[in-house]
């Protein structure tokens, strides 16, 4: 039957994202070269995800969106999906999707969790399916690895206890980041199956896209700035941009990574991009949303990324590209913050908040200044970053074909110093107060979900 694969793929609404395709598309790339051959994927969009990648594909059980199930709906169809595979509940006429993944996971020799960050309070619906999923996949004595996953920053007692169950009947987690490790040991996660990685696709090869003819600063927006009121966030980052652009000679090249596919269609990143390219004095270029290897190419190809999304990083530092990540709250904070900390890094990371300061401009100034310094740190550890990520996909493979998973040494590059000891220390508590002052309105909107929930 060959590997199930679910991941937060499929092309919903026409839109594509790079980040979470890049995932999946790795993990099929690494596998099929280590002998596996035949995958189903289940995917939001099963028809795009099949024609996409060339493989099976059936829907997802999550659902997104103004008509998502409450966490009770969720919870109730999750224990009704299990009953009805252990033979307690009939199948018939019941629930045609939940029925076909049932047999999916009966019939596969193993479920491999792609890489992700949507493990958290923030999107429930993930964290039933996985659980969902992994149950079944105990129940029918099937294999299971997590790739690359984030966890947290955010989960409720309930979330807790199912993330708990969920990993705790894994046969190996990856775990992209070092606050996702801590509390992967604080759900009581057996340290021997988890393992430090890095995210899936930081080594994603192939791509073919046009390049600009003089060399330039890849730039990635998303339309969420945090507490930052997101014309102001733009004003600021187009002034930024505008005085890095005369300083440099470099060309300002927007990239999306969220958007839609229609032609013509504006959407997302994309609708960003136009509303930051009418504040520039700078003339940029606006790329549509290509394909994630063309789009993983392009980012490895400039001179510096900035970006307020994680995966620009991911494929900047994986290039040799020093990067400046944008954390917006805690959220992206652990994610950009985790991957940059990963090459040894994280003082890249700049706050959103710190683009209302001259602080944005001498930080970006002194990373551009030291340029060649961070591109050696970082070609300097890549070769034994990916010698380190080939013994992770080493390992997955062995899991699937029963050999047991064999330890991986972890990999910890020295960090490399890029501020003064007083800059860098004003930048990080900025960025832990940002942390707070956000992260205090996303807990009161999960638990006023939770309570919601709960009075239905």
């Amino acid at each position: 039957m060959g590997l199930l694969i679910v991941g937060d793929v499929g092309a919903v609404g026409a839109k594509y994202h790079a980040g979470d395709e890049a995932m999946l598309a790795a993990a099929i790339d690494e596998l099929t070269s280590r002998g596996f051959s035949n995958f189903t994927v289940i995917s939001a969009d099963p028809a795009e995800t099949a024609a996409r990648y060339g493989v099976r594909s059936v829907g997802s059980l999550a659902s997104t969106g103004p008509d998502s199930p409450s966490r009770d709906d969720l919870e109730r169809r999750c224990q009704d999906i299990l009953d009805a595979a252990r033979g307690h509940l009939s199948r018939r006429g019941w629930d045609d999707r939940a029925a076909e993944l049932i047999d999916e996971v009966a019939e596969c020799d193993g479920l491999l969790v792609s890489g992700g960050g949507n493990l958290s309070s923030l999107w429930p619906e993930h964290i039933f399916e996985r659980s969902t999923l992994t149950s079944l996949a105990n129940h029918f004595d099937k294999p299971v690895v997590f790739s690359g996953q984030m966890l947290g920053p955010h989960l409720t007692a309930r979330d807790g206890e199912l993330m708990s169950q969920m990993l705790t009947g894994a046969n190996l987690v990856g775990l992209r980041d070092s606050h996702s490790f801590e509390i992967s040991g604080q759900l009581g996660v057996d340290a021997a199956r988890v393992q430090r990685t890095f995210d899936d696709a930081m080594f994603l090869r192939g791509g073919n896209p046009a390049v600009p003819a003089k060399p330039y600063c890849a730039i990635t927006v998303s339309p969420y700035a945090g507490l930052v009121e997101n014309d102001a966030f733009l004003d600021r980052l187009a002034g930024l941009l505008d005085s890095f652009a005369e300083q440099t000679g470099l060309s300002l090249l927007l990239l999306p990574h969220l958007a839609s596919l229609e032609p013509g269609q504006s959407t997302d990143d994309a609708a960003v991009n136009q509303a930051l390219a009418a504040r520039l004095k700078t003339t940029a270029i606006e790329k549509p949303i290509l394909d994630v290897r063309d789009i993983a190419s392009l980012t490895r190809g400039a001179s510096l990324s900035l970006s307020t999304r994680y995966h620009p990083v991911v494929f900047a530092v994986s290039g040799g590209v020093p990067a400046v990540g944008i954390p917006v709250d805690g959220y992206t904070q652990q994610k950009i913050v985790g991957a940059l900390a990963n090459v040894g890094l994280a003082e890249l990371s700049l706050p959103a908040f710190a683009l209302a300061s001259s602080a944005a401009a001498n930080h970006v100034d002194q990373i551009w200044q030291q340029r060649d310094r961070i591109s050696e740190h970082l070609l300097a550890n890549l070769p034994a970053a990916q010698a380190h990520q080939d013994r992770w996909w080493d390992r997955v493979a062995g899991v699937f074909n029963h050999r047991g998973p064999a330890p991986v040494e972890p990999f910890s590059p020295v960090p490399l110093t890029v501020f003064p000891p007083a800059a860098s220390g004003d930048m990080a508590r900025l960025l832990n107060w940002q942390t707070l002052a956000a992260d205090t309105s996303i807990t009161s909107r999960i638990a006023g979900d939770v309570q919601s929930s709960s009075e239905i």
